[in-house]
Order: structure tokens, then sequence, then C-alpha cells
């Protein structure tokens, strides 16, 4: 997104709206939803290194192929001779990491860390089968440096109970991986409808929340196995973590040296009521 022109970023932002969808359009139509002139959508496509707007569109095909990988296709693919496991993996997951950091859009993780350091906001996170472990890691992380942070109830009835709670001082974090999950899909939609803001973790193909979503950080998921890797979105865990820490600083500082407190009173030492901040 930095290096887009205002006119071209109005472009992304009209792709990432109605992803796939509007990717697969004519020139004519992607520029009439984003609002600016086929030319300007010519240049977007070249500044994404693409040589014309249907090599663009053959591009965005293949991804969608890949964005329905099963681990059967993948396993298939590996070819015998590959070297060792953990030269393998050394380079695998150093160059993902690398990639998802080069990857995430600097503006995003911005307004996603002041999003998520405004205590005064309730903040929830969300996932599926298997990134139900990232957003309780999360979680277990956002709690011990600010207040009002909570974590879904596991199944479709509690993910859509929870979501006719929720309104606009809400923040909802979700993490969405192919193949994309329903519940969760459907949850963070009722979510976002009555005025929840939304922060999307996903992979380079997107979930359907990327639609709906303000902010949307990919994480390059490729790994050693044929299974996505959760390495480098656990990554982007931890830099959200550092900055809302960053962010709203003492006050972090104050919440983590109290629940040590509590951690030992809990082992038989003697507390102390919490500073009011804290509350």
């Amino acid at each position: 997104m930095a290096d887009l022109t205002p006119s071209e970023r109005k472009v992304a932002r009209a792709l990432l709206a109605a992803y796939p969808v509007a990717g697969l359009e004519t020139v004519a139509e992607l520029a009439r939803r984003a609002q600016v002139s086929g030319p300007t959508v010519i240049r977007f496509a070249a500044k994404l290194g693409y040589e014309s707007y249907p090599v663009f569109q053959r591009a965005l095909k293949d991804e969608l192929l890949a964005r329905d990988s099963s681990p059967t296709a993948q396993i298939s693919s590996r070819l015998p001779g590959r070297p060792p496991l953990l030269a393998r993996a050394h380079r695998g997951f150093a160059g993902a990491l690398a990639q998802t950091l080069d990857r995430l859009p600097a503006e995003d993780v911005t307004g996603c860390v002041a999003l998520l350091a405004d205590v005064k906001r309730p903040v929830t996170a969300v996932g599926g089968r298997f990134t139900g472990g990232l957003a309780e890691y999360f979680t277990g992380h956002l709690q011990q440096v600010r207040p009002r942070a909570g974590l879904v109830q596991a199944g479709p009835f509690g993910k859509l109970s929870h979501a006719l709670d929720m309104g606009k001082r809400d923040v909802l974090v979700a993490f969405d991986f192919r193949r994309y999950q329903p519940d969760t899909i459907e949850f963070a939609r009722e979510a976002r409808s009555r005025g929840a803001a939304v922060i999307l973790v996903t992979d380079p193909w997107l979930s359907p929340l990327a639609e709906i979503a303000g902010f949307v950080l990919p994480a390059v998921v490729e790994a050693v196995s044929p299974f996505d890797s959760l390495v480098t979105a656990f990554g982007i865990v931890d830099v959200l973590i550092a900055g809302v820490i960053d962010e709203i600083g003492d006050l972090a500082e104050q919440r983590v040296r109290y629940l040590d407190k509590l951690a030992a009173l809990a082992a038989g030492s003697a507390g102390q009521d919490p500073p009011t901040a804290l509350r």
C-alpha cells in the first residue's frame, strides 16, 4: 500500500473489499467500483509486477486454485531427494517469517495497534478448529497488559450468541485460514453488522472476511509439512502485543506487576488491592 498512489490505493481497497470477485471483473468494471479511471487500474496491475491486466487476472485465478489446495494435494506434490529435515525447516520458517513481515502493511499494523491499545474498547478474539489456539494465545497475552480482553466460546452457538452482545465500541480480532471456517465467518459478519471493528489475521489467499475487515494482516503459511504452518501468524500476534505495550506504556507495566503479585498471593504470599487504573 505504501508504494501506491492515492488512486491506486482506491483500486487496492476495492479489490480487498470484494475479493476475489472484483479482480475478475473487466478494467472498466473495477475502475467504476474503485471510482478511478481505467488507466489507473492498468497502472495498479503494473505496479504489482504484471505486464498486463489479463496477466494479473490469470495470476489471480492461479491464486484461487492454491486457496483451495488440500493437504492431500500438497503431499502428492512433494518430490524425493529433498534436503534434510532441519535444513528445510530453517530455510522454510526463516523465509516465511521474513516474507510475512516484509508484506505486512505498516499502516494496517499501526491502525491495529491503535485499536487494541484503546483500553476503553473491549477486545474479543475468535478462531476456528486450528486457529483457536492462536486466538487463545493472543487473548492470554493481551489480558496481561490491558483490561477488557476476552475469547469467544467454542462452537457455532457460543460464537453467535456472543455476537449479539457486541457493538460499536467492540474490537474483534478474527483468525481465519484456509479452509475458512463458516461459523467464524458468520460470527464476524454479525459482529461487524452491529458496528464492531474487525481485524483479520489470515493467509495470503485471504479469508472471505477480508471483505468486511477494517485491517487485514496476511501470514505466509508454507511449511515443512504438507499442512499450513501458523508459525508466522504467531509472529504477527507477538508484533501486535509488542505494539500495544509500546503504546500504553506504564499501564501495561503496572498490570503485569500486579498480576505477578496475584500469582505470589496464590502461592501463599501477601497481596494488596489493585490500582484503580487496572480494574
